[in-house]
């Protein structure tokens, strides 16, 4: 859960320190006040951004805006009013989480504050690849961080950009080398806060047919890598797309070798292209906007542009629709 570095935790206290000394604090000034931990008695327990820095005791004033929740003080933003617990909708950010997320499916949470993490229980099988994706939901999360950890909470890898600074989703590709219990924290860089994505699927390690007879898939609004493994080789993906619906998808350079100059192609359920794209993204990389006539199964085709070979990332995730107006529209809004 982290510490509530973006609420107002106490508005002022007066603090006594191990030599006597007395001070009074304006937590409105001063950051490292901001993260300090209480025990069910509402004794001083630890300053969790700076957790070597200890009082002997901690005056708190609870009158006005105040309450005391699950070991930390939570000023409501209007005196007295306390719609709901302020911890609970939060996930544990911690082994004593009881979210779980199966392999082949997602999640759609929330990171509700800064420094919010939320974690999953994940069971992996030693030898198997997996990619663990995690997307904003629509101009929601701006700039997802996920990592992988180990049954006791140790982190065994992260990424945080599928292209550092330019394509800011996150997908991390984790091969387990041990069969059993990991977690997923789904994080955000710096203070964002935003909803997401989580998804957790199987990497596709094999060859991936180039024709409707495929059998892989892509989740909506995730993620997934894979391999040019020859020139001229192309991989499809299976996925349902609505009619009406507006959805952005990338083919970009990522992994061990990186994919130069990513091709990409959308098809229809026979298998003709409907649109197709070779330089819109970052880096040369492919980037389309299509929105969808007929509802039904379409194929993202990964390749790549003359004889390159290498790793990518597809990435298809749904937007809103751009608006759109005629001359009296125009007309309309510029003198509303």
């Amino acid at each position: 859960m982290g510490y509530f570095s973006n609420r107002n935790v106490f508005s002022s206290f007066d603090v006594e320190t191990l030599n006597g000394d007395s001070a009074f604090f304006d937590a409105g000034r001063l950051e490292i006040f901001k993260s300090l931990a209480f025990d069910a008695m509402k004794s001083f327990k630890q300053n969790n951004e700076y957790p070597n820095d200890f009082f002997s005791s901690i005056d708190i004033n609870l009158e006005g805006n105040s309450q005391f929740v699950d070991g930390f003080v939570i000023e409501a933003p209007v005196a007295g009013v306390f719609a709901e617990d302020p911890l609970s909708n939060t996930i544990p950010g911690d082994t004593s989480t009881t979210e779980t997320l199966a392999v082949g499916a997602q999640v759609v949470s929330t990171i509700d504050f800064a420094g919010d993490t939320d974690w999953f229980e994940v069971t992996l099988v030693a030898g198997t690849t997996y990619d663990i994706s995690m997307l904003g939901n629509g101009g929601g999360l701006i700039d997802p961080l996920v990592r992988i950890m180990s049954a006791a909470g140790t982190e065994l890898a992260n990424n945080d950009d599928i292209i550092f600074g330019d394509f800011r989703d996150s997908l991390l590709t984790f091969t387990a080398t041990t069969s059993g219990t990991f977690y997923i924290s789904a994080e955000a860089w710096s203070d964002n806060t935003g909803s997401y994505t989580l998804s957790l699927s199987e990497a596709n390690t094999g060859d991936v047919a180039a024709s409707t007879a495929t059998t892989a898939s892509i989740f909506l609004n995730s993620s997934l890598s894979g391999t040019i493994e020859t020139a001229g080789d192309a991989d499809w993906y299976a996925i349902t797309l609505t009619a009406g619906s507006r959805y952005i998808i990338s083919n970009t350079g990522f992994g061990d070798t990186v994919l130069s100059d990513a091709y990409l192609e959308l098809r229809d359920s026979t298998g003709a292209i409907v649109a197709f794209d070779d330089d819109s993204g970052p880096e040369s990389n492919a980037r389309l906007a299509y929105v969808i006539e007929t509802t039904g199964t379409y194929y993202v085709a990964a390749s790549a542009y003359l004889d390159n070979t290498g790793d990518y990332a597809i990435t298809i995730e749904e937007v809103p629709n751009l608006v759109t107006r005629d001359l009296d529209g125009i007309a309309n809004f510029l003198t509303d």
